[in-house]
């Protein structure tokens, strides 16, 4: 701890801990981490395992976002303008016309969304 520069008191039991959430993160069988640790049952360092689980989960959560950023810059979304709520999201490209008549789903609202310009143009009748 002197060496990593950390002041505060670690316990025997959080170096282990630890050592066997580094050991799974670097890919060492947990079969041997359980017999380097001592474990007469392996379900015992499965409970470090699920730590790495719960890592591994969110660290790929990272794809996830990655993967929906890209998305969503090739969706256009059509908002209501009376409520605010999502009424329709398509893929950029995919609709030819110019002006989109819509009917939100939550409001009853009739509006006409101008692909141009990414705005509402007019409201129809509301119904």
């Amino acid at each position: 701890m002197k060496f990593a520069g950390i002041k505060k008191h670690i316990t025997f039991h959080s170096s282990r801990h630890t050592f066997s959430i580094n050991s799974l993160l670097l890919g060492i069988k947990i079969e041997v981490v359980s017999d380097i640790l001592g474990h007469s049952e392996l379900t015992t360092t499965q409970r470090y395992a699920r730590v790495v689980d719960r890592l591994r989960e969110q660290e790929m959560d990272k794809w996830d976002k990655i993967a929906q950023e890209e998305l969503s810059e090739n969706e256009i979304p059509v908002i209501c303008p009376k409520c605010e709520n999502l009424v329709l999201k398509f893929a950029r490209g995919v609709i030819t016309l110019n002006n989109i008549p819509c009917l939100c789903q939550y409001c009853t609202k009739t509006f006409i969304f101008k692909i141009t310009t990414m705005k509402v143009l007019s409201p129809l009748i509301n119904m």
